[in-house]
Formats: C-alpha cells, structure tokens, sequence
C-alpha cells in the first residue's frame, strides 16, 4: 500500500466533510439524514441548495447554499485540518478506526470529532455531571467518586463547566486516573476561560473533544447537544446535583434511552440545586449515599 497515497486520500475525505459541516455549521442530525438520503459526502457536495434543504428541512437556506458550495473550500479546510494536527489535535470522522465507538450507538453521532490529547481506552467509563453552582458538600462527593473512578480504572467523563465538573476531572487527575472533557465549543476556545489551566492537564490525563468547528464559540445550542456525547462515552452517568432543568438532567435523560445505569446521589438534605436528584431517584435512579456505593453500581453497568 502506497501509505503517502492513503494518508493524502484520508485527509482529502476530511477535509471535505470538515467544508460540509464546519462552514454551513450544520448539526449531526441534518447531516444524518443527508447521508442517509444521498449516500456519500462527495453527493452531498455535488446537490444544489434547494435538493439539501429537501431533505434536510432542519437547515436554513443559507446552511444550504453553503453545502452547495463547500467542495470550492476543502483547500482551506486541508490548511486548518493540518494546523490542527500541528497543535496536537486529531480531527476524526465516523468511520475512522480511531472514532470512539461508544458514539456510534447514538441516533445522529458526531459525523466529524476534534480530539486534542489521547482516547482512553479503558472498557469503562462514568459520566459525573452536576451543577455549576455547587456546594461544597457537592463539589467533595464529585472529586471523591472520580478519586474512586480513578483507583477502579474507570474513565471519568465530563464537560469542563465549572462547579461539579471541575471537581470531577480533578479528582480524576489527583488519583492518576483517566478523563474526557465534552466541550460545548470548539477545541481552539476553552470554555470556561477560568478552566484553561485544568484543560490543559486533562489533556496529559486523557483528551478534550469537540463536535464543533474548531474556533466555535460556545452557546447553548451546543452546550446542550454535547449531553448525548458525555452519556454515549459512558458505562453509567452519575449526577451529584442537580436543579430541575439544565445539562445534568439532559445528560441523564440520554443515558436512559441508551439503556444505560443512571445514578444520583441521595442526599440527607435538599436544596434547590439538588430538587433534580430526587426527581431522578423517584423515577427509578439508582442511589448512591457514599462513594462506596459506586462499586456496586459499576458491577452492573455496561
């Protein structure tokens, strides 16, 4: 195999799906049923707008007319996938051996991956979410049970926003263990700018990932659809505390339609910031009253 051949092939296909969704800015459910309909991206590239908003009703027409004239752009996208690799990130589509399979099960998978940092390849993995306004009971019971992730070799999933998720991917890192922070932005903008540091080491621990075009600022749109990301790469999702709306409560609801362990921790006192775990454990969540608790909800996770 001529491997300079296949490696500019790769980087062609890449860069091409990269100038389908980056520049339109087109979701993966849209670009799902693109696919579906016409087949392959080079098709996609080569309908008109009015053909792609037929059948993705869910893009604007300016999304469309975008697609119809992406393949006049894949040149910039091989100048910003190979500037990417220069920074250490990997950009990775749904059908690379690289892709983390676990996506896969989701209804409309991330069609293109930013990976800045190493996949862990552990067998498990656990979702640990809670509010961005936590106590500091809250934030303990986060960095303890990714303290016993970590001692379990257990992955620890999370989404880098302040509060629950620090704490988690800290007691990751502070036990020599394993995490993947979701963004809800593009791998070239940390969000929040007060946990750049943390990135940073997670990126030596684990990997930071991206659906979104590289330089995405973060809005809520993608805040949200990283959810199904942060429930699909686990083996169970845990929320440490939650309100009645938000993220966590997102997170959870994608890890019960993929039929996996949801978990809450019980606490002895409520508050409103925690009113989520309850309605969590009143619907069937599994509850965990001490970090312990976690061992027996791994034996029974997937």
């Amino acid at each position: 195999m001529d491997v300079g051949r296949s490696q500019s092939s790769s980087l062609a296909a890449t860069s091409l799906r990269a100038a389908l969704l980056w520049r339109p800015g087109i979701g993966a459910a849209a670009f799902r049923d693109l696919r579906t309909t016409l087949g392959t991206d080079s098709a996609i590239a080569a309908a008109d707008a009015e053909t792609l908003r037929s059948i993705a009703r869910r893009i604007t027409e300016d999304q469309a007319r975008a697609l119809a004239t992406a393949s006049q752009h894949v040149g910039e996208h091989v100048r910003e996938v190979l500037s990417l690799a220069r920074e250490g990130v990997d950009v990775v589509a749904d059908d690379d051996p690289s892709y983390p399979s676990r996506l896969l099960r989701l209804s409309a998978p991330p069609p293109l991956l930013c990976v800045r940092g190493r996949m862990p390849t552990a067998e498990r993995a656990v979702a640990i979410v809670g509010t961005r306004s936590p106590t500091g009971a809250d934030c303990e019971m986060a960095r303890t049970l990714a303290l016993r992730c970590a001692g379990l070799g257990v992955t620890v999933v999370s989404g880098l926003a302040l509060g629950v998720d620090t704490a988690a991917h800290a007691g990751a890192i502070e036990g020599g263990g394993q995490t993947v922070a979701v963004l809800g932005c593009g791998i070239s903008v940390i969000y929040p700018q007060r946990n750049r540091g943390l990135a940073e080491r997670i990126v030596r621990r684990g990997a930071l990932i991206s659906e979104t075009s590289p330089r995405a600022p973060v809005s809520v749109a993608s805040l949200m659809a990283r959810n199904r990301i942060t429930a699909a790469l686990a083996s169970a999702v845990i929320v440490v505390a939650s309100g009645l709306r938000g993220g966590s409560l997102a997170t959870a609801r994608h890890a019960e339609r993929l039929g996996l362990q949801v978990a809450a921790v019980a606490w002895d006192d409520i508050h409103p910031k925690r009113e989520g775990n309850t309605m969590l454990l009143e619907s069937g969540a599994t509850a965990l009253h001490r970090p312990e608790d976690l061992d027996a909800l791994l034996s029974v996770s997937r």
